[in-house]
């Protein structure tokens, strides 16, 4: 391991990924005066800002799956509310809920829904895998973006998605993948710092047949999702931030940012969407 990328997890292992995304949510206001999504920009065009490139992240994975309109959308590690927002106004689901470990992303998430009033929205806290106030057989599609990463059992999840989908219902999860050795440790064995819990690609195919879910469709986007990140300089391009310090913290936040994720990405890290259906009975077929 580089020295470079223990200093990052040394840094990230002093930090919950509460305490992690309470402080992303607070530099996103302090210094903008609005929330983001909690989600990596996809790259697609060079003028791009950062929510349009966050906003294209979210489009791209909901593009490998049947269109959502009209049915019931579970969003798992929903985070803030922003993208719920984002995926209510443009794609329309009958029933959206958003579920969020985070009590400080849940608190904002209500908060936001409050002042863009809308009657098919809930968000509501709750354990991608145990999912305690979601009923079984009850969503059409489950929807999980770049939250995975944080899930220490991931075969719990995946048992938990077949739970609560319907027969032929379908899921997409969209993660970040490590090409080191799996569950958390490092070439000898030792185990990792820091709050995320990446699986190999082996990792997921294997585990999709033992929670009786089929995998449909693979994408690989770390390429575009690299871009996204070396597009920085024109994320924030035209938002005024009032202040010299204001704007040097972010400028800051934005370089660091998006120099300690290209530097992981080109190094041992990919992104993977999965995107598939949970199978119906025999007798239905």
């Amino acid at each position: 391991m580089s020295y470079i990328t223990r200093a990052i997890n040394v840094v990230v292992s002093c930090l919950s990924a509460e305490r992690f995304y309470s402080a992303m949510n607070l530099a996103y206001k302090k210094l903008h005066n609005q929330y983001y999504m909690l989600h990596y920009p996809f790259y697609q065009n060079e003028e791009d800002d950062f929510f349009q490139s966050q906003k294209n992240l979210t489009n791209h994975c909901l593009s490998k799956i049947s269109p959502i309109k009209g049915k019931t959308v579970l969003d798992i590690g929903c985070g803030n509310g922003i993208q719920g927002l984002h995926i209510s106004r443009d794609h329309q689901p009958g029933k959206y809920i958003g579920i969020d470990i985070s009590p400080g992303n849940i608190k904002i998430a209500q908060e936001i829904l409050k002042k863009n009033a809308s009657e098919n929205m809930i968000f509501h806290m709750d354990n991608a895998q145990e999912m305690a106030n979601i009923s079984d057989n009850s969503i059409d599609v489950v929807i999980n973006i770049e939250s995975a990463l944080h899930y220490p059992d991931k075969i719990k999840f995946l048992k938990e998605v077949n739970r609560v989908l319907k027969p032929g219902g379908e899921f997409m999860i969209a993660d970040v993948l490590t090409k080191r050795k799996p569950n958390g440790t490092d070439q000898n064995g030792k185990k990792r710092w820091g709050i995320f819990h990446h699986w190999t690609l082996e990792q997921y195919y294997q585990s999709f047949p033992f929670a009786d879910l089929k995998l449909i469709t693979t994408d690989d986007i770390s390429q575009s999702i690299l871009k996204g990140f070396t597009n920085y300089r024109r994320w924030f391009r035209g938002t005024k931030v009032n202040g010299i310090l204001k704007r040097w913290a972010s400028d800051l936040l934005i370089f660091l940012n998006a120099k300690i994720y290209a530097y992981m990405y080109a190094r041992n890290r990919s992104y993977y969407i999965f995107a598939g259906i949970k199978p119906l009975p025999d007798r239905l077929l």
